[in-house]
């Protein structure tokens, strides 16, 4: 493809005109496409501040700070949305959200039983932006897309294990696993710490 035209051996047509050639016969192509890596990228890292309530081992974030190494911004309402957007997917799939199978069959079916975070669920939400090196991408601005949700649960996880001593390592990080773990410490000993 070249500006919006096939082009082999020397010849350049439109997708209608090689199309239209085709007299209604089966037409099939292929290609592949190898993007060059950008020298620079994109970094996010987090913190959560969460509560463990050890009697139930409800877990409750009391807020999540994300910190991204920034380009140039084009659009900072997006810029902006896309991050706290993140982070609330992030929390869902840290929390809540479980693809359930019973013989095989997925059991979650509907929001009735796939949970999803709601604004109940959303805790206080900290952006830093740390502007670096030039992006690679248009005004010298870099990619902001899904940075922020991919730190979000081994924050939890982190702050959780820092809480009560529990190490959870499979999503979601949910009461019954905690209550799970902290069983199996024995001593019934539980140490929080604030920090």
């Amino acid at each position: 493809m070249e500006n919006g035209r096939l082009v082999a051996a020397g010849r350049s047509m439109t997708i209608a005109e090689v199309i239209a050639r085709t007299g209604g016969e089966e037409l099939a192509g292929q290609t592949s496409v190898t993007s060059e890596t950008p020298e620079l990228t994109s970094f996010c890292t987090q913190i959560a501040e969460v509560h463990v309530d050890t009697e139930t081992g409800e877990i409750t974030v009391n807020k999540i700070i994300s910190a991204h190494d920034i380009g140039t911004i084009l659009n900072p309402l997006n810029h902006q949305g896309q991050v706290e957007g993140g982070m609330i997917q992030g929390l869902g799939y840290a929390l809540m959200e479980e693809l359930q199978l019973e013989d095989g069959h997925i059991s979650t079916l509907s929001f009735g039983d796939y949970k999803i975070p709601t604004s109940a669920d959303v805790p206080v939400m900290e952006t830093v932006l740390i502007q670096g090196d030039a992006g690679p991408a248009p005004y010298e601005s870099k990619g902001i897309g899904e940075s922020s949700n991919i730190p979000v649960a081994g924050a939890i996880a982190n702050a959780v294990f820092d809480a009560v001593g529990v190490r959870i390592t499979d999503l979601p990080v949910t009461a019954d696993k905690v209550l799970t773990g902290l069983r199996a410490t024995g001593d019934g000993t539980i140490v929080t710490r604030v920090m």
